[in-house]
């Protein structure tokens, strides 16, 4: 090797060092979250979403279907997965699951849910973020009223998604508190500036035309997508590639962030870092054989 392309190589490699004990040396004072959030930073600046495959939607019980979509960003390496579950309310039950906190793997093993995805974002004592109510029963009445604060519940076999400064509590037999609002009534909420292009894990629950829920959740430690990003494939008509919800509310996501599908023989499963208290499950229409269930505290 000639003496100056030698020295070049050096050079490349004490920079490699150098960077490194400086991460190394941030990380060490400010944590890892401050490197997770300058790296997500880094993706917001990486080009536009490009689709790698599309995937189609694929019937596994009755009134449940499943899709798997795949992104990528035009300067950057990794890959996104987009896993959605597409439910009809008519044909199948839904159960807020809170208790213990537990990785979504646990909650499938344990119950008999179909599909499942975390729920809203919850305080340090385990507690759910705002309104909770289970079973008819308000446990929780604060409500959250901030511009972009929404709730999602179920009532006689529907669900529904609100705006937190419209929302009536009666004759609803779930509901919860998250935020932001991503869609309502068909269009894309404007965000405020510094959080819209905040790129990361996501969950989001999705009400379309036909009164179907639609639970998706990212997948992938190292890519992610932005509450921009999520607006505007949630409210873009299906012929420009979106799901044309009526309404959409984001879940609490980063490391909460997970998702699972239970297939004929296998589970599909996106797992999450953190382990969340609070969990929406799709049941089969017959009743549960257990009463794990009725408690919500397995």
């Amino acid at each position: 090797m000639a003496k100056g392309k030698r020295w070049r190589w050096v050079l490349v490699l004490v920079l490699l060092v150098v960077s490194f004990l400086w991460w190394e040396r941030k990380a060490v004072r400010h944590g890892l979250r401050w490197v997770e959030k300058r790296y997500f930073a880094y993706l917001g600046d990486s080009g536009p979403l490009l689709v790698v495959k599309r995937g189609a939607w694929k019937q596994w019980h009755p009134g449940v279907w499943m899709r798997s979509i795949v992104y990528k960003r035009k300067r950057h390496w990794s890959r996104i997965h987009l896993y959605i579950t597409r439910v009809d309310p008519k044909q199948v039950r839904f159960h807020v699951w809170r208790g213990k906190p537990r990785h979504v793997r646990w909650i499938m093993q344990h119950t008999e849910a179909l599909a499942a995805i975390n729920g809203g974002p919850f305080l340090p004592s385990k507690k759910p973020w705002g309104l909770f109510k289970h079973q008819g029963r308000l446990l929780q009445k604060h409500l959250f009223q901030r511009n972009n604060d929404g709730v999602f519940y179920v009532e006689k076999g529907n669900v529904g998604i609100a705006s937190a400064r419209n929302w009536r509590h009666e004759g609803r037999s779930y509901a919860f508190q998250s935020a932001p609002l991503l869609v309502a009534k068909g269009k894309r909420r404007v965000l405020p500036r510094a959080s819209r292009w905040r790129v990361d894990r996501r969950s989001a629950l999705c009400v379309d035309p036909h009164g179907h829920l639609l639970m998706m959740t990212t997948d992938g430690f190292f890519n992610g997508l932005s509450y921009y990003e999520m607006g505007l494939l949630l409210a873009a008509p299906y012929k420009r590639g979106g799901f044309q919800c009526q309404w959409a509310l984001n879940l609490d996501g980063g490391a909460s962030s997970q998702w699972a599908f239970r297939q004929s023989d296998e589970t599909t499963v996106v797992s999450g870092l953190e382990k969340t208290p609070l969990y929406l499950l799709v049941l089969p229409w017959s009743r549960p054989h257990s009463s794990n269930l009725s408690s919500g505290k397995p």
